[in-house]
């Protein structure tokens, strides 16, 4: 069996995500990534961003009906969320 990259894989997905607006491509130096061919992304829908940051590392509290940690950490962290335009 031929040993596929996974490369050409995260390249689809990064794309489906892409045109469903999920995450979006950054570029830092330009001319770096045009010669390398690439690039970084960004989570870029709201919602998948507060997930990914508060809910899927506390999970467990949550899941344990432990919400008074999580709402406290998310009160200590809400000052530091900058919206990304």
């Amino acid at each position: 069996m031929p040993q596929v990259s996974p490369q050409p894989m995260a390249t689809k997905y990064l794309g489906v995500l892409s045109d469903l607006r999920i995450v979006s491509e950054r570029f830092g130096d330009r001319r770096k990534t045009l010669k390398s061919k690439k690039g970084l992304y960004r989570i870029a829908d709201e919602f998948f961003r507060f997930w990914f940051r508060f809910v899927f590392p506390w999970r467990s509290e949550i899941e344990m009906a432990k919400v008074e940690n999580v709402l406290n950490k998310i009160k200590e962290e809400m000052p530091n969320i900058s919206p990304w335009v």
